[in-house]
This record gives C-alpha cells, sequence and structure tokens, in this order.
C-alpha cells in the first residue's frame, strides 16, 4: 500500500485527486492540504516509528542510535522514507553532524532528494557508493572537500546505503 498526501491550493483540483486516490488500488490517502507548508507541517507531526529506524540501523551497522534520532525528531529534522508500507529508511537530519541509513540506494536518494536543506558545510558521501555519487553530481551537488574518515579500535564496514556522521 503506497500512502500518499496530496497537497494543492486549488480546491476543485485537490478534491478531485483526492477523489481519484481513493478510487485506486494499492494507495491510501492520508491527507489532503491546502499549501506546501500545510502539507509540512502535517508530515511532521507523526513522529516515525523509532523501533522500525532502530533495526534498519542494527542491520547496516551493527548497532540502533535511537537516541540520536530521537534528539533529531524533537529538533524536527528526522525524516523517513517507506516502501510498501514499511520504513526503510531514516535521516537524523542531511548534514555534516547527522546521519542517514537506508537498506537500498534507492531509500538514501531519496532522503537526500527529500531534503529542504543541508547542514553547513554539506554532508558526508562516502565515495565508494558510486550510484549515489553520481546521482549527486548528476542533480547539481558538487564535491566541496574530499575527506578520509578515519575510526579508533574495532570498525564493522556497514552492509547498506548510508551518510556518516563526524559525531559518531
Amino acid at each position: 500500500m503506497i500512502r500518499v498526501l496530496v497537497a494543492d491550493d486549488h480546491p476543485v483540483y485537490l478534491d478531485g485527486l483526492a477523489a481519484a486516490i481513493r478510487r485506486t488500488e494499492d494507495l491510501e490517502l492520508v491527507a489532503t492540504c491546502g499549501d506546501a507548508a500545510a502539507a509540512v507541517r502535517h508530515i511532521r507531526a507523526a513522529p516515525p516509528d523509532v523501533a522500525a529506524c532502530n533495526e534498519i540501523s542494527r542491520a547496516v551497522h551493527g548497532f540502533d542510535r535511537g537516541g540520536e534520532l530521537e534528539e533529531a525528531i524533537a529538533r524536527k529534522t528526522a525524516s523517513v522514507v517507506e516502501h510498501r508500507g514499511r520504513i526503510t529508511g531514516y535521516t537524523t537530519g542531511v548534514a555534516f553532524t547527522s546521519h542517514t541509513v537506508a537498506e537500498t540506494n534507492i531509500g538514501l536518494m531519496a532522503l537526500i532528494g527529500a531534503a529542504t536543506e543541508f547542514g553547513r558545510p554539506g554532508f558526508l558521501l562516502p565515495t565508494r557508493n558510486h550510484e549515489v555519487f553520481t546521482w549527486c553530481l548528476k542533480g547539481g551537488l558538487r564535491l566541496v572537500y574530499q575527506m578520509t574518515l578515519m575510526t579508533v579500535g574495532l570498525y564493522n564496514e556497514p552492509t547498506g546505503a548510508y551518510l556518516p556522521s563526524v559525531l559518531y
């Protein structure tokens, strides 16, 4: 089931599109909003499922980051991506000091593409993920700094798509 939120400032168009979605199998109309700002408020009012996000983090990194996610929810910088009614990725913000985790590159690209802003000085993207890196470049983003992140102690290579944070 694909969940849909419709936003438009023209009431007749909004009602017609909502009616068409209600009649379409595999689509669920979540809400209708009269403008984009109302749509953003509606989306941010429903907090993501932290437990589902922790499952994704454990699958990718081997541990959960629920504390950071709850802080991002409080700051209203967290977002999730869903596929077929299931959370498949989340972000605490697409920024240098935030992290993003997804099951697939498509989920990661959805989170980057949906970001309303990028925290300064940008975000970290492992260039070895050439599919997402190329997608970003084709989308008009640019490489600002080439960096090498290093760790002290045991390091487990993540097994999914992710944007690391310099803080963790």
